[in-house]
């Protein structure tokens, strides 16, 4: 979403619509709260994108019909951003329909000219 057009993602929502909420995430953190849910997801983001987006990324927290979800609003990136792992080679993805697949060097090239001149 950062690489195209941003959007919406909803955590503890599955792909069919049904709420799975964000219960067990928390609860599994070593600070178990919505403010180290954010913490976590937001260090996962800077540890795994370069460069740093968090500040295109806004959290809430919204409880529908009972249930805890996250929504994350992103807004475009100004400019390309990779994803980085220990030991993996930079990786340019973008969101096409419901998956988010890797684009080879001339492809990830082509579509920076053309998304960012």
């Amino acid at each position: 979403m950062l690489n195209g057009y941003g959007g919406t993602l909803l955590i503890g929502v599955s792909d069919t619509g049904e709420l799975t909420g964000i219960a067990d995430d928390i609860a599994a953190l070593t600070k178990p709260s919505l403010d180290g849910f954010e913490l976590a997801f937001r260090q996962g983001l800077a540890n795994g994108l370069v460069p740093d987006a968090g500040h295109l990324l806004n959290l809430s927290f919204p409880t529908v019909r009972g249930v805890q979800i996250c929504r994350v609003e992103v807004k475009p990136a100004p400019t390309p951003v990779f994803l980085v792992g220990k030991g993996m080679p930079p990786e340019f993805r973008v969101r096409k329909g419901n998956a988010s697949p890797a684009l080879d060097v001339k492809d990830a090239s082509e579509y920076i000219r053309e998304h960012w001149g």
